[in-house]
């Protein structure tokens, strides 16, 4: 999935400030003001967000024509799959638990799991949700937070950005942050042999547990694709 887009993103070359050369050689201007009408979108909320320039971001890929899908895997305790922001933003048939295999090999898909917070449904607490919205919840839908990865007031209508949400914690709504090395090993395993371009991991632990070798010649691989 990976390997033909990232050679056509190597052709796109900053020419100024506001001016960028696109893949298929024609020149986008940023000079569209790009802003959001989200519930939380607020100096007192979202502060981050233009702390660190986001939407100046969003200006400049507005008036892109041309943007590619990056898929973004969420390794956590799940993602509640009708969550009003995260509406066609998450890639349901490829969002599952990691720690509920199927006999017919592969994992259970979220979105066939009862919608509830608990070990066996889509999420287990509300971290992983959390996440998924900071990254990529819609922007510019005058509801929630506006995600970093959202291009709010994108006037090409594009959801650009998708979650891979990947639940791979298997304790209840008292103990989210459980995760065994066996399923972040199988996390990790499938994030990149589905396609997943970015992989994020919210967990700590000492580092010999965590870069397990197995694991991560996987991420090896997956750069070597890129």
């Amino acid at each position: 999935r990976s390997a033909g887009k990232f050679d056509e993103y190597n052709l796109v070359s900053e020419v100024s400030s506001n001016a960028y050369f696109e893949a298929d050689g024609s020149i986008s201007n940023g000079s569209i003001s790009v802003s959001a009408n989200d519930t939380y979108f607020n100096e007192n909320d979202q502060w981050n967000l233009d702390y660190i320039d986001i939407p100046k971001a969003w200006n400049r890929f507005s008036t892109v024509s041309r943007v590619f899908s990056v898929w973004i895997a969420v390794i956590d305790c799940g993602v509640k799959m009708n969550h009003p922001d995260l509406q066609d933003r998450l890639l349901t048939n490829y969002s599952v638990d990691v720690t509920q295999s199927l006999s017919s090999g592969g994992y259970k898909k979220l979105i066939d799991l009862s919608d509830t917070a608990s070990t066996t449904g889509q999420y287990t607490g509300s971290h992983g949700t959390m996440v998924a919205g900071v990254i990529a919840a819609q922007g510019n839908n005058s509801k929630g937070i506006a995600g970093v990865a959202s291009i709010a007031s994108d006037s090409f209508a594009r959801n650009s950005f998708k979650i891979m949400a990947i639940k791979a914690d298997d304790n209840g709504p008292t103990d989210d942050r459980h995760i065994t090395q066996a399923h972040l090993d199988a996390a990790v395993d499938y994030a990149v042999e589905n396609g997943a371009e970015i992989i994020n991991i919210s967990y700590s632990a000492p580092r010999s547990s965590y870069y397990h070798e197995n694991s991560y010649m996987h991420l090896d691989n997956l750069e070597e694709s890129i």
